[in-house]
């Protein structure tokens, strides 16, 4: 019996799979490792690419040429990427692949088309071009953990039943190829005049996200804000509405009329007539979809979705949770034993929970190739930053969907009538009765409302509310998630409904996908994203006008066709020849024809970023750089590149913000940069320093830290100042009356609660006032708590403190 030839997607998983197969006595060599049973080699990601369009003339990289373009293939042809470390890896691969010793490879890809594809384009190339008649297996991951890694390889498959994985795969990736550079191509050059260039990439999702976003700049341009009035309670204690009546609104012409009603009301008597309770049983969300956990995390940390994927990747790959890049939100019925493994495992910490086997968990008609994201048995010892939040809510969410404890909302709606009309207001409160689920997950806090009763009487007096209605709001994180993921949702829409079309494919691009392409719409200045919401940029808006009278816009209707043939083509309804045949001559006849019709060229107004240190023209912005106008000319090379080095080593790119900075301030402060060993972010101020020709950005020299007022000391009176470390008063520096009051910014306390300080924090508690802190994560997971906090000064240090409220009403003090 032979050896079996492990090829893993990345070093990271090659390590993992040694370190489950301990019992092997594994052997390092350059490029693999070695025991008695198994060769464990690994890729390094993608190890081939598609062709160019220029590969395919077998030219070097030349200009865009519209007399090139419809190009479709006649056979797509790859090519090893063009890296050292690559060529060498795949020549390792190649040559133990051939060894007389080996008679089966095992593709150890992520248990995702992609991951398929990507190993068996490694498999293919070694198999064909040597000839070889090896045995191929498929090591399908239920997760990365180590027991489970142990599991799966005592049940290899057949590589061939994912053929329809690797299909797939080679479908997407060739359906975008075309697009990409079919419809780029033509944008770009028929957008472009001999005085203003313009490139304007397309690509099958990228065209739907920014037309999302433009939509919703139009509805807010043909917005016309209306007034109305409406009518409400103030209760006698209040100087504000309490309460707005039911059906009270009236048009801007009907003001007599709102006035007339008004008068009536303040005749009456105003009074409670009917108080209903009723106590219901609240159940927890659904297990999280990779859609679902970027959309509570936007909105709870405020984290992009790159973030959160990226996070629970590592996680995923570290054992301690199932795949990440997954649609459902329910599990296969055939997980029942591995969740109850996992209770087990989290029943030492949780006496509260316990398998429960219902269709709101495990549902095989909402689960197509991959299942909800919950932890696995392996439980980290210490997590931080991103990873912290993505797994604590994981967790958190999967205790939840096992407690044992019920959860009881008592829900109370008080009517309010009067005398005169049948106009009513209504009130609502809940009070929970038992707390169950939400011990985990505090999704749910008490609404008190007074404890009125039917007929009592109220004291208040009814006022006309001038109101003006509100355009459509800008574009939210969980707006475009929802979109991409049911583009063709109803209102109303049933939780099967909406399943029914996700297995159809009725969605745009792929989950493990959107959140990178949604970066690429900001990277090629379509949109903006700011506090939370994105917004179309002028580039965005002559994109989506211009693909549009070109019809070269990949829109919702065109996506979501090809979304049908892609999931046909994995349900092998469709052959892959038949889904690129379709879209092939889509693309040749849309290309063909937006050739033929002329529009005006795009005129960029660059914005001025600042001045050259070099030669003092204009610094403007391109898509990659920040970079002086005398570039053009070959007068000045210098430029600030966004993907910095000095800055990608720690977490961050050079924002525009940044640039304008550094070069009108010659200093620019940047937060959350991350430690060497990713433990922590810090605060630093950077420069600009010519090394010779260039300039590098690094650290600024303390003694050109700007410094910034925070108010006076609370010892001595003097100014607190601020530096990279802490606040501290300028007495320090008289040798009279010397005044060392500082306050560190670095706690270990706060730190681990994951509470962040803004700088009106800090001012706030400098000036001897108390900071509210929501939602600090127990100790013990079992929710989230509210404390103030505010300092205490020894004399000799200052440190901060904590006031809660223990359970019971009881006042708590904790110095951190």
């Amino acid at each position: 019996m032979g050896k079996k030839l492990i090829i893993a997607e990345k070093p990271s998983l090659s390590n993992t799979i040694q370190k489950a197969l301990y019992y092997e006595k594994w052997e390092k060599y350059n490029g693999y490792s070695e025991s008695e049973n198994y060769i464990c080699t690994n890729c390094f990601g993608h190890l081939f690419q598609l062709y160019d369009l220029d590969n395919y003339f077998n030219r070097e990289k030349t200009k865009w040429n519209l007399a090139e373009i419809p190009f479709i293939p006649n056979v797509y042809k790859y090519k090893v990427k063009n890296d050292n470390g690559v060529r060498k890896q795949l020549k390792i691969i190649e040559k133990l692949s051939k060894r007389s010793d080996v008679d089966t490879i095992i593709n150890a890809g992520d248990a995702d088309a992609e991951g398929t594809k990507l190993v068996n384009l490694v498999i293919n190339y070694c198999i064909n071009k040597n000839k070889l008649n090896k045995d191929v297996k498929r090591l399908w991951f239920t997760d990365q953990s180590e027991p489970s890694i142990r599991n799966d390889i005592k049940n290899l498959r057949p590589n061939s039943e994912f053929d329809n994985y690797d299909n797939e795969a080679t479908a997407r990736a060739r359906i975008d190829w075309i697009i990409g550079i079919n419809y780029s191509r033509a944008l770009s050059l028929i957008a472009s005049s001999d005085k203003y260039k313009v490139t304007l990439p397309q690509g099958r999702v990228l065209g739907s996200i920014v037309k999302y976003i433009y939509d919703r700049y139009k509805e807010q341009q043909n917005f016309i804000a209306e007034k109305y009035f409406n009518i409400g309670l103030v209760f006698n204690n209040e100087e504000k509405t309490s309460v707005i009546l039911k059906d009270s609104i009236f048009k801007e012409d009907e003001q007599i009329k709102a006035l007339s009603t008004l008068n009536e009301l303040n005749k009456s008597n105003t009074f409670i007539s009917k108080v209903e309770k009723v106590q219901k049983n609240k159940y927890p969300l659904n297990l999280f979809s990779l859609t679902s956990l970027q959309n509570t995390l936007n909105k709870t940390h405020k984290l992009r979705n790159k973030a959160v994927l990226s996070a629970a990747q590592k996680l995923y790959e570290k054992g301690f949770i199932t795949y990440p890049r997954s649609s459902s939100e329910y599990l296969a019925s055939n997980s029942k034993e591995k969740v109850k493994a996992v209770i087990e495992v989290y029943r030492k910490n949780y006496s509260n929970i316990e398998f429960r086997d219902t269709k709101h968990i495990f549902d095989d008609e909402k689960v197509d190739s991959h299942e909800a994201i919950i932890p696995t048995t392996k439980i980290p010892e210490e997590l931080t930053g991103d990873e912290k939040v993505v797994y604590e809510a994981i967790k958190n969410r999967f205790l939840s969907n096992f407690c044992s404890g019920e959860c009881v909302v008592e829900f109370t709606t008080v009517t309010i009538s009067n005398s005169s009309n049948d106009l009513i207001a209504k009130i609502k409160g809940h009070k929970i009765v038992k707390t169950g689920f939400l011990v985990f997950e505090n999704i749910l806090e008490d609404k008190y409302i007074p404890d009125f009763k039917e007929g009592d009487r109220i004291d208040g007096r009814y006022v006309i509310n001038e109101c003006m209605t509100q355009p459509p709001k800008n574009v939210s994180p969980t707006e475009l998630n929802n979109f991409l993921e049911s583009p063709l949702s109803k209102e109303n829409e049933t939780i099967d409904e909406k399943y029914k079309k996700l297995l159809e494919g009725l969605e745009i691009g792929t989950v493990a996908t959107r959140a990178n392409i949604i970066e690429n719409a900001i990277d090629y200045l379509y949109i903006k994203e700011k506090n939370g919401v994105y917004t179309i940029t002028k580039k965005g808006i002559y994109f989506i006008e211009t693909a549009e009278k070109l019809g070269l816009l990949m829109d919702v209707e065109h996506n979501v066709q090809i979304g049908k043939y892609l999931k046909a083509v994995f349900n092998n309804k469709i052959t892959l020849e038949q889904c690129l045949d379709v879209v092939e001559k889509f693309v040749t006849n849309s290309v063909a024809k937006a050739k033929t019709i002329k529009i005006d060229g795009f005129i960029q107004e660059k914005e001025v970023i600042g001045k050259c240190p070099v030669c003092g023209k204009e610094i403007l912005e391109s898509t990659k750089a920040y970079y002086c106008e005398g570039l053009k000319t070959k007068s000045c090379t210098f430029s600030i590149q966004k993907m910095d080095k000095f800055m990608v080593n720690k977490g961050k790119q050079v924002t525009k913000t940044i640039a304008k900075s550094l070069l009108n301030k010659g200093i620019a402060k940047v937060t959350g940069l991350k430690k060497i060993d990713g433990s922590s972010t810090y605060d630093a101020f950077i420069k600009l320093v010519k090394n010779g020709t260039f300039y590098n950005i690094s650290f600024a020299d303390k003694e050109e830290i700007p410094i910034t007022d925070f108010g006076n000391c609370p010892r001595c009176g003097r100014t607190i100042l601020e530096n990279t470390k802490s606040f501290y008063c300028t007495g320090y520096q008289d040798q009279n009356e010397k005044c060392s009051y500082t306050l560190w910014k670095s706690n270990k306390y706060l730190s681990e609660k994951g509470i962040v300080l803004t700088k009106a924090n800090y001012k706030t508690l400098i000036a001897g006032k108390k900071v509210l802190i929501k939602d600090i994560q127990r100790k013990d997971g079992k929710g989230t708590y509210n404390a103030h906090l505010s300092l205490e000064d020894t004399g000799r240090y200052v440190n901060y403190k904590m006031d809660f409220e223990r359970a019971g009403g009881e006042n708590a003090t904790k110095y951190v």
